[in-house]
């Protein structure tokens, strides 16, 4: 092989490392942003669940359905880190758990996943 060819390889192969160094630095982090996004709908469902259980009527079971929506938002996101990070296992199995509003111990297991993790 000529000088200038095998320069080029290398070139090509360094460029290559790169690029695949790259894309996984990219997809950790967008992990730790499903995770963050996850805990940021968990900690709204919390504020609701608050709210609502101080509040009655309509209003509470309109709170209770919007905690219900943000734990549906953060159960996907939540399984799509724990594929990559097995310490976001324990916040997915929670948030499977669900079928409904969240009861109160449920709910604060939520909330200690996300406070455990840092989010």
């Amino acid at each position: 092989m000529r000088p200038a060819a095998a320069r080029l390889g290398r070139v090509g192969t360094g460029l290559a490392g790169l690029a695949l160094t790259a894309g996984l630095l990219s997809g950790c982090s967008s992990s730790a942003g499903a995770g963050a996004q996850a805990c940021s709908h968990v900690n709204r469902a919390a504020r609701y669940m608050k709210d609502a259980g101080s509040t009655g009527g309509s209003s509470a079971v309109q709170l209770r359905h919007r905690a219900e929506h943000e734990l549906d938002l953060a159960e996907p996101l939540a399984a799509d880190i724990a594929g990559t990070n097995g310490a976001w296992q324990a916040l997915q199995a929670n948030l499977q758990q669900l079928n409904g509003p969240p009861d109160r111990v449920l709910m604060q297991a939520l909330v200690a996943d996300c406070a455990a993790l840092g989010d």
